[in-house]
């Protein structure tokens, strides 16, 4: 999980820019820190998490360059007009980023939030999930 943050440019040179960039560290911090307690589903995969300096979506191209990701899965809140379907994070991903990028709409989480999650490990010898209680890929003869 990356959380980027950026202080308002004014606030560059300014007496206050260590302050200001200490409160953003700091909510960025709790921000990471609530993730696991707010997702509990969470606790079934293997995930880090980065504090980064700069714009959104460039630092998580850059985090996923330097972690050499295979993809990038972000959500996407609509922002509105403002950037057209996309928001300034998804736009700043597509231009920066050297992976491929999946987004997904908050909209989408709402609706299929009573849906249950697929069980991993439950895949055919295709890799496509299994029916539920199958208990892993059938048997090879």
């Amino acid at each position: 999980m990356v959380h980027a943050w950026q202080p308002p440019a004014v606030m560059v040179g300014s007496e206050f820019y260590a302050i200001v960039v200490a409160a953003y560290r700091a909510a960025g911090e709790v921000i990471l820190e609530r993730l696991a307690r707010e997702h509990p589903g969470l606790s079934e995969v293997e995930w880090e998490t980065r504090l980064v300096e700069g714009s959104a979506g460039k630092a998580i191209a850059d985090v996923a360059a330097v972690e050499v990701a295979d993809e990038v899965i972000v959500g996407t809140r609509g922002a509105g007009r403002l950037h057209a379907m996309l928001g300034g994070t998804a736009q700043g991903l597509l231009h920066h980023a050297a992976c491929p990028v999946t987004f997904i709409p908050q909209r989408m989480v709402e609706q299929r939030a009573d849906l249950p999650l697929p069980d991993p490990g439950v895949l055919d010898e295709a890799g496509k999930q299994g029916p539920p209680g199958a208990g892993g890929p059938p048997p090879t003869a």
